[in-house]
């Protein structure tokens, strides 16, 4: 069987991108887009990935040259299953800050780099009190990132171009906002004067953004069959949902995007403020899947026993006993929702909210109801 770096590959861009995380999100949904907007537009946007835990000794996609696919899967408008696969040559590689540190100040002084993705939890963008200048590297993707900045600065000036672009496709709220914030606490804190904060401030802009795809990750259990009807092996295949959207918030006093995805990409958008965006994602439609979510995972739709949930033990066994609060009455039903939407297991806090709570029930009893088809989760596209 051939191997994705045995294909033949397009001429491969030129490093301009650091990538903070390489995990499956970021692959498969930005360096995706990057990576058909290079061709669409005939753009030269090259990603290099940075690892802020581990060693990159052995890594698969250095093995292949950054070279990996992203399996597009789901249903299209009528319907009918679709499965898309793109090879995707955007990314050149990855450097493990733990170990690389060294090649990573020398890449972060380069002038080709200009722009800067990262994707971290909520708990990753934080104000590291304990940092220092001279870690090698900081903890923290803040931290991180001042080192890198200040590195970049002090080499290069900070005259014209010298700055980055940062975007922030954190699935948290208003991630470049908070992230601006905690690069200028960290550089107060090391006293890193008055001139680099100035440049900090004029130079260096973060962008909020709202994204929107599921990627379900490397779908192991799969492999011998993909591998077989797209002709090569890839262990650093990612699978994801058709859908994807994009919007990235440029208000009046943040100069314009390098990143020209917009211009290429129907599903990305410029907006000068994302807030409205954000609303549109999670009114009704976040109901909706928190409800479709509680139905697939007490299997409660057709074909449910040839569609099992895949989580840890934990999980499955906390949704079982969750399952046995319903016992077929309104207030069953809203216990189970509401035990569901307060179980810190699944979401790391409470999202039990009195309106979401009553919309998940309501959208619960429709796709287990009579009218949906003995719990048909294909009613799902026709409701939403």
């Amino acid at each position: 069987m051939s191997r994705i770096t045995d294909l033949a590959c397009a001429t491969r861009p030129t490093p301009r991108i650091l990538q903070f995380g390489g995990g499956n999100f970021l692959r498969g949904f930005m360096d995706w887009k990057i990576d058909r907007m290079n061709d669409a537009g005939g753009s030269d946007w090259g990603v290099v990935i940075l690892r802020s835990l581990g060693t990159t000794e052995g890594s698969a996609l250095n093995r292949q040259d950054g070279l990996y696919t992203v399996l597009s899967r789901g249903l299209d408008s009528t319907g009918q299953a679709v499965s898309r696969s793109r090879r995707i040559g955007c990314v050149r590689g990855e450097l493990s800050c733990q170990t690389d540190w060294a090649r990573v100040l020398d890449l972060a002084c380069h002038p080709d780099i200009t722009v800067i993705l990262s994707n971290t939890t909520e708990s990753g963008i934080v104000h590291d009190p304990d940092a220092r200048l001279a870690d090698a590297p900081a903890a923290s993707f803040p931290a991180k990132l001042t080192q890198l900045l200040h590195h970049r600065w002090h080499r290069l000036g900070g005259g014209a171009g010298t700055g980055w672009q940062i975007i922030a496709c954190d699935l948290i709220d208003r991630g470049g906002d908070r992230l601006a914030e905690i690069l200028r606490h960290h550089a107060t804190d090391r006293h890193l004067g008055r001139d680099f904060m100035d440049w900090l401030d004029r130079k260096v802009p973060c962008y909020n953004t709202l994204v929107d795809r599921i990627v379900t990750g490397h779908p192991l259990g799969e492999m011998a069959d993909i591998t077989a009807d797209i002709g090569y092996d890839d262990p650093c295949l990612v699978a994801t949902e058709l859908f994807d959207f994009l919007a990235i918030e440029r208000p009046m006093d943040k100069p314009p995007l390098r990143l020209p995805l917009a211009e290429w990409d129907d599903n990305t958008m410029e907006v000068a403020d994302i807030a409205p965006w954000k609303l549109r994602k999670v009114a009704p439609l976040m109901a909706l899947s928190l409800a479709a979510w509680l139905v697939f995972y007490l299997g409660r739709f057709t074909g449910a026993d040839r569609l099992p949930p895949r989580d840890e033990a934990k999980v499955l066994d906390r949704m079982a006993e969750l399952s046995r609060l319903d016992d077929g009455r309104p207030p069953g039903r809203m216990g189970l929702v509401q035990a569901f939407l307060s179980e810190e297991m699944f979401w790391g806090k409470s999202i039990d909210k009195a309106g979401l709570r009553a919309a998940v029930a309501v959208n619960f009893a429709r796709l287990t109801g009579p009218a949906s088809g003995s719990g048909d989760l294909g009613a799902v596209i026709g409701m939403a």
